[in-house]
C-alpha cells in the first residue's frame, strides 16, 4: 500500500480550483459568489462543512489509521509526500525510489529511478495533460488555461500567495486539532507573548 500526502494548506487550494474550474467534469462544482472577490470566495470555501478542509482532514486521519494498522501487522505500506517527490537532489531520488520499490516489490536500479525522474518532471506532466484528449487530464476551459489545468502549479507552499493570513490561521488551527502528527505538517502552536513584569522600584 502507498499513501501519498501533501500539505493540507496547498491541497485545499488545489481542491478549490478543481471544484470551481473543473467541477463540472465530475458534477461536483463549487459555485462561487459573483458578488465576492476571489479571496473572499476562497475564504468561504475552506469553511464549508463538507468537501473542504474538514473532509480532507478526516481522510488523512483515516489514512493514518490504516498505515498504523498495516505497520502493526508487519504488512507493507509506504508513506510518501508530494514535497519529497518534487524535492531535488538525494531527497527526491530517495522518495521516488521508496515508492518504486513498493510498486515493483524489489529495489530498482538507480539508472531506472533517474530515467523515471527525467520522464516525470512537472513541465513534462503539465505539457502532456494540456495536450491530452482525456477530460480527466485536459484543461477544462482553454480560455482559463492557468487555473483550469489538471496539472496546475505544483509549487510547495503556494497557499501563502493564495490565502489571507486569517484563512491560513483557520486552516492551521484545524490541522493542530485533527491532523495526525505522522505526516509532518501539523503546525506548532503559536507562542503566547511574555507576560508584562512589574517591579517595585521603591
Amino acid at each position: 500500500m502507498i499513501v501519498l500526502v501533501r500539505d493540507p494548506r496547498d491541497t485545499i487550494v488545489s481542491a478549490y480550483y478543481e471544484r470551481t474550474e473543473r467541477g463540472r467534469i465530475w458534477n461536483y462544482t463549487y459555485h462561487t459568489d459573483p458578488t465576492l472577490s476571489p479571496a473572499d470566495n476562497r475564504s468561504r470555501f475552506i469553511r464549508e462543512r463538507i468537501g473542504s478542509v474538514q473532509t480532507l482532514l478526516s481522510h488523512l486521519s483515516a489514512s493514518a489509521h490504516l498505515l498504523n494498522r498495516f505497520w502493526s501487522e508487519s504488512r507493507r505500506a509506504v508513506l510518501g509526500t508530494f514535497e519529497s517527490l518534487f524535492a531535488g537532489g538525494e531527497r527526491g531520488a530517495c522518495a521516488l525510489q521508496l515508492i518504486l520499490t513498493e510498486l515493483m516489490r524489489s529495489r530498482p536500479a538507480q539508472e531506472f529511478v533517474t530515467a523515471i525522474r527525467d520522464r516525470c518532471t512537472f513541465d513534462q506532466m503539465q505539457r502532456e495533460a494540456d495536450e491530452s484528449e482525456s477530460i480527466a487530464l485536459a484543461p477544462a476551459d482553454p480560455k482559463r488555461l492557468v487555473q483550469s489545468r489538471k496539472v496546475r502549479r505544483g509549487v510547495a507552499g503556494a497557499f501563502k500567495t493564495e490565502l489571507r493570513q486569517t484563512d491560513i490561521s483557520y486552516l492551521e488551527s484545524a490541522m493542530r486539532d485533527s491532523l495526525p502528527a505522522m505526516f509532518g505538517y501539523r503546525p506548532a502552536r503559536p507562542q503566547s507573548p511574555p507576560s508584562a513584569i512589574t517591579t517595585n522600584q521603591s
